[in-house]
């Protein structure tokens, strides 16, 4: 049997990937919270238009639930691709910018403007169950850490796991005769999958983040990669995990864990037809600053929507295919405005990224 041969991508190609997928991953984060089922009580309606929307609102919804994973894993796999014992200190002091700072500022930023809203009429009915948010260091201490913004959840389960960092190098090496990380990670996703435990321990996207890490340090050149055969098979996995996920779709909710490493994998390889050489168009960069602001302008704007509009189905639908477009547009420009006129700014709340 003739072996498969792979090319390797670049460290600038496989950069630009890194970076091209990033910035779409933001855009189905938005979309993920644009999800108004809920909100437009479209279980609840018979009508066949409603029927429709929800069913599709659901589909991708279930295929926009890959994000968050997909997210973890790069992060995982791209902290410890070069990670040295003596880089320990080095990797800390990065992660205290690029991370622990701007989580700070974003969620201080999220507390102040939701205070705002929770004090105005007509739209404090949405926020808080109608109270008010107390405006206290006590309660900016809980948002902080005790009830972090959910939209900013990511950021402070990256902070535990790399706090976590050497304990999670030592078990997720793969040593000489005894492949440790192999039996760890394979123990985790049995126990996330709830194969192992009935009652599902609910690890969460920490699982992604460990197989990363996993990657990263026992087969660092795996994701660099690519073969022809590869992207085909990759492809026709992707489609038939869409054609499964339309015919038993129910509850959006229950992502099972390996079909979300599976979209994972096919994701990645599906998308080997392009280059990466090409230097990739600045707003690419902003993935970062889109997960941090999309909800201000995703809350305000759906908040104003529903209240000149109201519930009908037919705006559930025009809300979520249109919303998420039009906020990325608007962080792009907000983006543009901050990179040029207040560029120390940027630095900050992005942590050094997309200069």
């Amino acid at each position: 049997m003739k072996q498969m041969k792979f090319e390797s991508y670049s460290e600038k190609q496989f950069r630009n990937k890194i970076t091209y997928f990033s910035f779409w991953l933001s855009f189905f984060v938005i979309g993920i919270h644009t999800y108004n089922v809920q909100i437009y009580g479209l279980s609840e309606k018979t009508d066949l238009l409603s029927k429709f929307v929800l069913k599709w609102e659901q589909l991708i919804r279930s295929l926009s639930n890959v994000c968050v994973p997909f997210f973890f894993l790069i992060s995982g796999y791209l902290f410890f691709r070069t990670f040295e014992w003596s880089k320990l200190f080095d990797k800390y002091k990065s992660r205290f910018r690029t991370i622990v700072v701007p989580y700070i500022i974003w969620c201080s930023v999220y507390y102040l403007y939701y205070c705002l809203l929770s004090r105005i009429a007509g739209i404090s009915d949405f926020i808080n169950s109608g109270s008010s948010i107390d405006f206290t260091v006590r309660t900016w201490g809980d948002w902080l850490w005790n009830q972090s913004y959910y939209t900013l959840w990511f950021l402070k389960e990256l902070i535990v796991m790399i706090i976590c960092t050497p304990i999670i190098y030592l078990v997720l090496r793969n040593y000489k005769h005894i492949p440790v990380g192999s039996i760890v990670v394979c123990f985790a996703l049995l126990k996330a999958g709830g194969i192992l435990n009935p009652e599902k321990l609910e690890l969460g996207a920490s699982v992604f983040y460990l197989l990363g890490a996993f990657i990263g340090i026992n087969y660092k050149n795996a994701p660099l990669k690519k073969n022809s055969k590869l992207t085909m098979i990759a492809r026709i996995t992707f489609v038939g995990i869409v054609i499964w996920q339309l015919l038993t779709i129910s509850n959006v909710e229950d992502a099972n864990i390996f079909m979300c490493l599976l979209l994972c994998v096919s994701l990645w390889w599906s998308f080997d037809g392009f280059s990466y050489q090409e230097k990739l168009k600045w707003w690419y960069g902003i993935s970062f600053f889109v997960y941090c602001i999309h909800d201000i302008f995703l809350e305000g704007f759906e908040k104003i929507f529903l209240l000149l509009f109201g519930t009908n189905s037919i705006f559930a639908i025009l809300d979520y295919a249109f919303m998420p477009i039009f906020v990325m547009i608007i962080c792009v420009f907000t983006a543009a405005i901050l990179r040029k006129y207040f560029s120390t700014l940027w630095r900050i709340l992005t942590g050094g990224r997309g200069e």
